[in-house]
């Protein structure tokens, strides 16, 4: 059994710490402290060992996918801002992990080197592993169930974000509370 597995039964108040208080009430505040840490350790490894933050990191994956593709769209696959692709790309092209070309219009098309190629596939082992050390005391059905449980919520997240995202009505929420001064003074 592996250290992971043995202390799957661990006390998870030790894990959560001074979250404690709000991942009682929140279930984002958890979501939200899970993908922290889970980026910050990936982050650390990724700078340590490979020379790659993790906005390159995901580029590197994105394009390991499907290559060459236009910077809006690696964007779009990976959920980042265009402007952080664009500049984590000219650092890639610079390492001569990717290359771009004129597509057609203003468009410019980024692929994989041979040397990206193979940092993906060392990125992609990686990545298993890490997600098996994750997930190391969690049964088949319940890496299946979670992974499920997280794709819907992940498809709630726009509609919790429209509008003022928690449904309450803000003319019933004082101006003050909101951070803003009432009206007339």
């Amino acid at each position: 059994m592996t250290r992971a597995a043995a202390s799957g039964n661990a006390d998870t108040g030790a894990a959560i710490g001074q979250l404690q208080p709000l991942t009682d009430d929140y279930v984002a505040v958890l979501v939200i402290a899970v993908a922290n840490r889970l980026t910050r350790g990936a982050s650390k490894y990724y700078r340590d060992n490979l020379n790659l933050g993790v906005v390159e990191w995901r580029i590197m994956i994105c394009l390991g996918h499907k290559s060459p593709r236009p910077i809006g769209e690696i964007a779009g696959a990976a959920d980042l801002d265009q402007g952080a692709v664009s500049r984590s790309i000219k650092l890639l092209c610079e390492r001569r992990l990717v290359r771009t070309v004129a597509g057609g219009g203003r468009v410019s098309l980024t692929s994989l080197t041979k040397t990206g190629d193979a940092l993906v596939q060392e990125l992609r082992a990686v990545g298993r592993r890490r997600e098996e050390r994750l997930l190391s005391t969690f049964t088949p059905q319940e890496r299946r169930q979670l992974r499920h449980l997280l794709v819907r919520m992940l498809s709630q997240v726009d509609f919790m974000n429209a509008g003022d995202g928690a449904g309450a009505d803000r003319r019933t929420v004082p101006a003050s509370a909101r951070g803003r001064k009432p009206a007339g003074k």
